[in-house]
């Protein structure tokens, strides 16, 4: 297969960050037509201008072959298997220019839509596999419809591009699920990354459809194991149970680091409500075994990149009732079992597992959602690490909806004498 101009200017700007005409051969410059093979045809002997270098051409010709290779997978596949992006924008100028692109830069196809109820027809076909917001005139309509999106389609990929440089902007985001969120300006790779990765995601997700049985045979099979091991193993005191805990969390120490500070700052809100004890040993339990039903949900759900499926969703949230089940066959436990049960259920009514709302939620469950979300907001859980005054100020903005607002008051008093969160790091470019 002869791959001239535009195709070998691709090849020779990966290999050089320049266009072909910077690449010459000394003396003269000539016309560059290269076959991917047989590479060898082309001598070696003479050496390559390279940006101002002299490079010997077989590291040259080397690169050119792999980038070839890429080149030649790309136009192997056929039309319908490559992943079909759909680019939304309210100006067609831009989302013109935007399918040109990418269509010139990577083995996409490319839809566009210049509105919401377009995006949705479209993505609702079932023939998208990532969505693209680059709303220029409304955010708000970008956000709007990333939403609807991963409501109409939960396996669909989202990704934003978004001028707005905005904390709640990203925690919104990250909320609704949305893949990747890119901040103008940026630059094209960056965004062909974010789209071959959400690609990647959604071909995994779809695989996913056809065997759900899989997915739960083994969480069946690790709550088996996991209930065995607290019927032999788990004793009543704190150390019993991060013994326990450590042993069952070799895998994914972060999982056990999470659950031990949210146990230390829980108990001074609870202190501060008015419970004490035996009631505040309980509810330290609690904090300790909170999230202990994810060890029997899969590694491939736990660690996805990207949004679960709602397969996944639902693999996920039964954590809850592991959790519950496995502790509440511990007699010393059964009291924590049901703050573990509830410890996902909102102030208002809307959580899981079974929808309970306002005092119906134990106390211990209700100090454990919120501190639980700070810990997610300081300690980088999330994928950015705002500060702590951003964090409380999400937990006073749930207050009413997803938390209580008398937890979140409680937790407003202690926390300047709380200890140390977490030790700060950079957020990522993409959340800003």
């Amino acid at each position: 297969m002869d791959l001239v101009d535009g195709p070998i200017n691709s090849v020779v700007q990966a290999v050089t960050g320049s266009p072909d005409n910077q690449l010459t051969r000394s003396p003269a410059a000539r016309p560059c037509h290269l076959k991917v093979s047989p590479v060898s045809s082309i001598s070696s002997s003479e050496p390559f201008h390279l940006n101002g270098r002299i490079r010997e051409k077989t590291d040259v010709l080397h690169l050119v072959s792999q980038s070839l290779k890429r080149i030649e997978s790309g136009h192997s596949m056929t039309q319908s298997s490559r992943p079909n992006i759909l680019v939304v924008d309210d100006e067609s100028a831009i989302r013109s220019g935007l399918c040109d692109q990418l269509l010139e830069q990577a083995p996409y196809r490319c839809t566009s839509a210049g509105c919401s109820r377009e995006a949705l027809d479209l993505a609702r076909v079932d023939t998208v596999d990532v969505a693209v917001l680059a709303f220029t005139i409304s955010e708000d309509a970008s956000m709007r419809l990333a939403r609807q999106l991963r409501h109409a389609v939960p396996d669909l990929p989202v990704v934003m591009i978004t001028g707005k440089r905005s904390f709640e902007t990203a925690v919104e985001a990250m909320r609704i699920g949305v893949f990747d969120y890119l901040l103008k300006p940026f630059e094209m790779s960056e965004l062909i990354d974010a789209i071959d990765r959400a690609a990647a995601w959604r071909r995994e997700a779809l695989q996913t459809r056809s065997h759900p049985a899989n997915l739960r045979r083994q969480v069946a099979e690790r709550t088996t194991r996991l209930s065995e091991s607290f019927s032999t193993h788990a004793g009543g005191s704190s150390a019993d149970l991060q013994s326990l805990l450590e042993s069952l969390n070799h895998r994914n120490p972060e999982m056990l680091a999470h659950a031990r500070r949210v146990a230390q700052l829980s108990m001074p809100v609870a202190a501060a409500l008015g419970v004490d004890e035996p009631a505040l040993a309980v509810i330290e339990q609690g904090a300790l075994l909170h999230d202990v039903g994810k060890i029997a949900i899969p590694d491939e759900v736990i660690h996805k990149a990207g949004p679960l499926t709602a397969i996944e969703i639902a693999i996920m949230r039964s954590h809850a009732q592991i959790g519950h089940d496995i502790t509440a066959t511990v007699p010393c436990l059964r009291r924590a079992a049901e703050i573990i049960l509830a410890t996902h259920e909102r102030y208002d009514g809307t959580g899981y597992p079974h929808g309970l709302a306002g005092d119906a939620i134990p106390i211990g469950a209700r100090v454990i959602a919120a501190v639980d979300a700070f810990d997610a907001l300081t300690s980088g859980r999330v994928g950015h690490l705002p500060s702590v005054e951003r964090a409380n100020a999400e937990l006073v903005r749930g207050a009413g909806s997803q938390f209580d607002p008398e937890v979140v008051a409680a937790w407003l008093r202690c926390v300047d004498r709380m200890p140390a969160f977490a030790n700060p790091v950079a957020a990522p470019q993409t959340w800003q």
